[in-house]
């Protein structure tokens, strides 16, 4: 399975047909992880400076179940200083790298970072940016870069137009 094979590719509730994201700093959202639930896991930038398991990191990132690191990502609004966000992206990007797993991208206020950080990690890595509220000329630019978006309940309706249907995914967070 893949993150594409889901109607719900970004949930915090665990449930058949969704992939559940897990923050790794949060023993809590480890613990939602059930038999046979898909997942995402990484560190959420707002957690970007708390300590975690990477040992548990990584067997997570090598289950089965497993189809995507994330949600992290930058957001210039909230969380720790940038630079700590970033770092920590970085080392998340660079796992998807080794393990060919999908990004789930937070990123909020950040467009500009994360298009040069996909300049610098090149296509070959699929990312999302999930709950995508920005204008649909913002969507266009990620999905020119290569970058898939993920909508969920509130968004701008013309993005749905603007965009290619192969890019746009759905999510109840």
């Amino acid at each position: 399975m893949t993150i594409f094979d889901f109607n719900d590719i970004h949930s915090h509730t665990p449930g058949n047909g969704r992939v559940l994201s897990v923050d790794i700093t949060d023993p809590c959202d480890i613990a939602r992880i059930g038999p046979e639930q898909y997942f995402t896991v990484g560190v959420h930038p707002w957690h970007a400076d708390r300590l975690f398991d990477q040992d548990l990191f990584e067997r997570l990132i090598g289950s089965p179940y497993c189809v995507g690191i994330g949600e992290c990502g930058i957001d210039l609004r909230r969380g720790p200083e940038i630079r700590i966000q970033e770092c920590v992206l970085r080392r998340q990007l660079d796992m998807a790298q080794t393990s060919g797993l999908p990004v789930v991208l937070h990123i909020v206020g950040a467009v500009d970072r994360l298009l040069a950080l996909r300049k610098e990690y090149g296509q070959d890595m699929t990312w999302i940016v999930h709950g995508f509220r920005g204008k649909a000329a913002t969507a266009r630019q990620l999905c020119d870069a290569g970058i898939h978006i993920s909508l969920g309940k509130k968004y701008q309706s013309d993005i749905i137009d603007s965009i290619a249907p192969e890019f746009i995914h759905r999510e109840t967070d």
